[in-house]
Parts: C-alpha cells; structure tokens; sequence
C-alpha cells in the first residue's frame, strides 16, 4: 500500500471519529462509621467514629461500648493526633499479660510531611477494664524496625 492510500485512510479515520467520553467512578469520604465486633472474651464491642471530610478531615468523635461500659475518647486526644484515617479503624484485642485482656482501636496515619525514613503510622487506643488507658503510636521504619510513642489517659 502506498504512503498515499494510508494517508488518506488515516485522514478519513481522524475526521469519522467521534470524540469519546468516559464516566469515572468518585470515592466518597466516610463521615461516620458504626463498627460492631465479636471481640472474643470482651464480647460484642461497638465502636463510633465520625469525621470531618475533605483536604484536612479528621476524626470529631470515637465512642466504644464494651462489656456494658460506654468509653468516649476526648476531643483533645484525637486532635493531638491529626491524620486518623476513618477507612481504616481496626477493632483488636490480646489477653496481654494482665488479669484483664486489652482493646484496641486502631487507625492509620497520614501526614503529608512525615519523615522519609518512617513508612508507617498507627494510633491504638487502648481500653481495658471499661476504660481508656492510654494511646500509642507506632512508627514503622523503612528498614522495618518500629517505635512505639504512649501517652498514657488518667
């Protein structure tokens, strides 16, 4: 086939096409999320997280119902730690090594500036015996070592 021939039939394609267009899916930001958990020995455990939306969302509230007991985390320990991300809650638990056994809830952190050498972030707060006891943040390293930084609730 000549360069001509082809010319001419790609010109033709180029003029006959019609201009294309596509939907795209959008991912909706959670506001509020009920999570309810068979959590073993501590039974069902009920936890309630809401958030504000867009570029700086962050966790408003966090309540836990446990063993009969409601626990709310104050503002002020979920905005020390700005970049909860909502999707990600986690309910777990670990008999430890005390009488009673821990619950945690648990999220991921973002943060846009967040040292280069850390690979991840996680906020647990930690419940037991129907009570807030502390928070603590693990930081994992790029060579796959991991901090743990507590701050401990009276």
């Amino acid at each position: 086939m000549s360069s001509r021939v082809v010319t001419v039939v790609v010109a033709l394609l180029l003029i006959g096409a019609q201009p294309v267009s596509a939907s795209e899916e959008e991912i909706h930001a959670w506001k509020k999320v009920t999570v309810v958990a068979d959590a073993g020995k501590l039974g069902e455990v009920v936890v309630i997280a809401e958030s504000t939306t867009g570029a700086k969302a962050a966790i408003t509230s966090l309540s836990v119902k446990v063993q009969g007991k409601a626990i709310v985390v104050p503002r002020p320990a979920l905005q020390e730690v700005p970049g909860l991300q909502l999707h990600t809650l986690q309910v777990r638990s670990e008999a430890g090594y005390d009488k009673d056994p821990w619950l945690y809830v648990v999220f991921d952190r973002w943060r846009p500036n967040r040292p280069a050498a850390i690979v991840a972030e996680t906020v647990h707060f930690a419940i037991q015996t129907g009570k807030l006891k502390h928070r603590s943040i693990s930081l994992r390293g790029k060579s796959g070592q991991t901090k743990w930084e507590k701050k401990d609730f009276k």
